[in-house]
């Protein structure tokens, strides 16, 4: 999902999962974030309107790669990629927001992270998701170059519940990452979008009846997306549950 489209909240998130923090969201407002530290201590983590909160990102992602840190930077305040850098785009930067200076921080290390994993390369993940404490899932991906296996997750759901099913996982889409009505596609059973043009990643989304019961699937092109949707947009409580 591209950097600007993200709310603060999910932004954030990102940011201290990219840096490795264990953090939590206070249920009041605002719903700052707080992240423990290796040694233990905890701060708030407010990269998104505080200067001295954001400089630590910067740091990290000046160290990582300077160039790709500046094309990001440049992008974010309102420059293309393109025009490199000029008397408007050095001003520009140096009266970043630290909303700008984040998303910039994040693209550079997301960059990073992407091509650490090395899209071209076969690798296997397999992973066991566990929801609400009531059922457990257990996920294989397996990549070789252009993805050729489907990469899904299934839930369950009571099949009278099919119409509030469908509005709340769209209602979870738009209210997590911004995105509108008009940005949902129709498909057979479902919509799906383009969850990340900057990783090219779509998610599609299915609403199946299948022995009775509401067969709701996630698939996608990357895997860490469609757990990524998977985890917080679908409904996951025992109510729902058709067993």
């Amino acid at each position: 999902m591209r950097a600007k489209k993200m709310t603060d909240q999910y932004l954030t998130s990102q940011l201290a999962d990219l840096l490795g923090f264990e953090y939590f969201e206070q249920e009041a407002p605002p719903h700052n974030f707080v992240i423990k530290r290796e040694d233990g201590s905890s701060d708030f983590f407010i990269p998104c309107s505080e200067y001295n909160h954001v400089k630590e990102l910067e740091d990290k992602a000046l160290e990582a790669d300077q160039i790709g840190y500046q094309a990001h930077l440049t992008y974010a305040t309102g420059h293309s990629y393109h025009e490199g850098l000029t008397y408007d785009t050095a001003e520009a930067m140096l009266r970043a927001t630290p909303r700008q200076r984040a998303e910039a921080a994040y693209m550079t290390l997301k960059d990073l992270q992407v091509g650490q994993e090395g899209e071209g390369n076969q690798r296997t993940v397999e992973v066991t998701l566990t929801n609400a404490g009531y059922k457990e899932h257990e996920l294989k991906f397996e990549e070789k170059g252009e993805i050729e296996v489907e990469n899904k997750l299934t839930l369950w759901y009571n099949i009278e519940k099919r119409d509030a099913i469908i509005e709340s996982v769209k209602a979870n889409i738009q209210k997590r990452y911004g995105f509108s009505d008009g940005e949902f596609v129709s498909i057979g059973g479902g919509f799906k979008f383009l969850f990340d043009d900057e990783t090219n990643g779509e998610i599609s989304i299915t609403f199946i009846e299948e022995k009775g019961n509401l067969k709701v699937t996630v698939e996608g092109t990357w895997p860490w997306e469609v757990i990524e949707v998977y985890n917080h947009c679908l409904p996951q409580s025992a109510e729902e549950d058709p067993a």
